[in-house]
């Protein structure tokens, strides 16, 4: 699935393992919005960017927004909502441009 490096907001990212483990279930994700005929997506829960990236691969799909805490690793039960810009570049070469809502989506009504 992914044989490269991910960029996001400029940094490389390496996530092969993630990507080999969940290919399924990617793919099964992608099956269901083709049937369904999505177009927009916001995506919630985008940490590691595997799924966001393939999203941002896939013609006919367009990346409104993510959702994710990622840069938390203890979670307190309040961290408030933070909006930032992200710019990701997959390993096929393909770019989006969306805003990443940082919050915790089981405690926090946004």
């Amino acid at each position: 699935m992914l044989n490269g490096s991910i960029r996001l907001n400029g940094e490389e990212t390496q996530p092969q393992a993630y990507s080999s483990y969940h290919r399924r279930r990617v793919e099964w994700t992608l099956e269901q919005l083709h049937r369904i005929k999505a177009s927009k997506i916001l995506e919630v829960g985008a940490h590691p960017w595997v799924m966001t990236a393939a999203f941002v691969d896939t013609p006919g799909l367009e990346m409104c927004a993510t959702i994710s805490a990622e840069e938390l690793t203890h979670w307190p039960d309040e961290i408030g909502v933070q909006v930032r810009p992200y710019h990701i570049k997959t390993t096929k070469g393909n770019e989006a441009r969306f805003n990443n809502y940082s919050v915790n989506v089981e405690r926090t009504l946004f």
